[in-house]
């Protein structure tokens, strides 16, 4: 079966069920498990659990950032230089997501400007 796609999102009021009921909106959901069912690259790991790039990647635009990652095809956004770009992190695997850019850290409210 497939898995979620970690993302972050939101649905427009026009989507809430109801009057008295609340809208969806924004939201961010990971999935438990990395990798895509029946991959071959992935699916001989037996399902292992979601590793932290993403994780932290989706928390992070919750908040507020912006992906910085190449969204046309025409570049590399700003590569290993924020997490944002690249949460695979500088050896691919996700398990040390790289660090945020000195601008990320100005939007967070981190670094003064």
């Amino acid at each position: 079966s497939p898995r979620i796609w970690s993302h972050n999102w939101w649905l427009p009021q026009l989507f809430s069920p109801g009057p008295l009921l609340p809208s969806v909106a924004p939201y961010t959901i990971c999935s438990a498990f990395f990798g895509i069912r029946n991959d071959p690259d992935t699916d001989h790991e037996m399902n292992p659990p979601l590793r932290i790039g993403v994780v932290v990647h989706e928390m992070l635009s919750s908040l507020g950032l912006p992906y910085l990652y190449d969204t046309d095809g025409r570049g590399q956004g700003v590569g290993l230089y924020d997490v944002m770009a690249n949460p695979w992190g500088p050896d691919g695997l996700q398990l040390y997501p790289g660090a945020l850019s000195p601008w990320s850290k100005m939007q967070l409210g981190v670094l003064p400007f």
